[in-house]
């Protein structure tokens, strides 16, 4: 079975490099095959782990240097697990962008949408920049485990950061169902001087 994962991670995909005018190919197909390969990738599943393993390998095999974060929480008095994958590309600034996005699914289905989809534009805009030390900001790609139960990756992730951590990070984008349904919705904003969410949302 591990050989099987090498030789389709090596041909489904094969490049480390996209063409700069076919964006959505790349992203389309690493969507299509972690839902096909890895369906059912609740937080604690078998195939949630081997899709987090061969998010490792292939982040790699790309050119990235790949961290396993794994994160310890507790929600309503029980106690939860995972691995965040986090991999950067340095800038002209160490100031930072989060780019994310989960790679969990709901456990009776496929996540071609909700997310692979998410997952799949992550790693073709890893590829697009990887090696590009002159955008402005460092790039941090991160890719969460646990979202479906209510965001415990990325709760985890924040919690550990320290408050110098936190404050280097300039923006914030994540990438989430992007393949379903007539219109795509940018959703965006900040902390108002009460430090409540202030968000104003757009449609396309």
């Amino acid at each position: 079975a591990m050989a099987m994962v090498i030789l389709l991670s090596t041909v489904y995909v094969g490049v480390n490099t996209v063409r700069a005018d076919d964006y959505g190919t790349t992203a389309y197909t690493y969507m299509d095959y972690i839902s096909k390969t890895y369906p059912g990738r609740w937080w604690d599943s078998e195939n949630n782990e081997l899709c987090y393993k061969w998010l490792c390998e292939e982040i790699t095999r790309i050119g990235y240097s790949c961290t396993s974060v794994h994160f310890d929480i507790e929600k309503e008095g029980n106690p939860y697990f995972g691995e965040n994958i986090v991999f950067e590309q340095k800038g002209q600034s160490d100031k930072v962008i989060v780019v994310a996005a989960h790679y969990d699914c709901v456990s009776h289905t496929s996540g071609v949408d909700d997310n692979a989809s998410g997952v799949g534009l992550v790693l073709e805009e890893a590829i697009r920049i990887l090696g590009n030390t002159s955008i402005p900001y460092t790039v941090r790609f991160i890719l969460f485990d646990a979202e479906e139960e209510v965001c415990l990756g990325s709760l985890a992730y924040v919690r550990d950061l320290s408050e110098d951590e936190r404050n280097n990070i300039v923006a914030m984008i994540n990438v989430d169902s992007i393949c379903a349904g007539d219109n795509m919705y940018l959703y965006g904003g900040g902390l108002d001087g009460n430090f409540k969410v202030v968000r104003a949302w757009f449609v396309n």
